[in-house]
């Protein structure tokens, strides 16, 4: 009789293995065209249109803005970028999605590829010389916000946990740095 309910049990347990499975590659297989755009490890958008300051919120970011050739942002490692880049009254907003916000039949699911970086990933803004910013503001739960080679009106950078690192940076009226945990390097003093 033991012998018996110890089978059926390992039975069940390869059979629900094998149906978990199974449901998962159905999901791939009748819904890819979702998934390359939510996985990529390395995207980059070129920003078009009059923007005049840049909002970033993210919960895991490291954030980089500095002078480029043309306006762009590159992302690196874990991002969604269809619902998180857009323009709004010419601010440039970008909200940060980490890669566990892929939802698999209502449960978050985090790929475990090396590609992905579990802690988050890499945001760099390129601003082209004869682009000034208004407003620059950061919002970043764990991350770096750095920024180089810039100049803008208001400055608000603030961080729970990580650095804030300015550099040749010429804020004209306002700026607020705030680091809960973490350096705040600021080499225009």
């Amino acid at each position: 009789m033991k012998k018996s309910i110890k089978t059926l049990t390992i039975i069940a347990c390869v059979l629900t293995v094998v149906g978990i499975g199974l449901t998962l590659a159905a999901y791939f297989i009748f819904y890819s065209e979702d998934i390359p755009s939510k996985l990529q490890y390395k995207h980059k958008v070129t920003v078009e249109g009059e923007v005049i300051g840049i909002d970033i919120s993210s919960s895991y970011y490291d954030v980089s803005i500095e002078k480029g050739d043309e306006f762009c942002v590159f992302f690196e490692n874990s991002f969604e970028p269809g619902n998180q880049i857009y323009i709004e009254d010419g601010i440039l907003k970008i909200n940060g999605q980490y890669c566990d916000d892929l939802d698999v039949f209502g449960f978050e699911m985090s790929p475990g590829s090396k590609l992905y970086d579990p802690f988050g990933g890499n945001v760099s803004i390129r601003v082209p010389e004869d682009v000034y910013m208004q407003l620059v503001y950061a919002d970043i739960g764990c991350g770096s916000f750095k920024m180089k080679d810039m100049s803008c009106a208001r400055l608000v950078a603030q961080v729970g946990l990580g650095c804030i690192e300015l550099q040749n940076v010429d804020v004209e009226y306002d700026k607020f740095l705030e680091c809960k945990l973490g350096p705040i390097i600021d080499s225009t003093k």
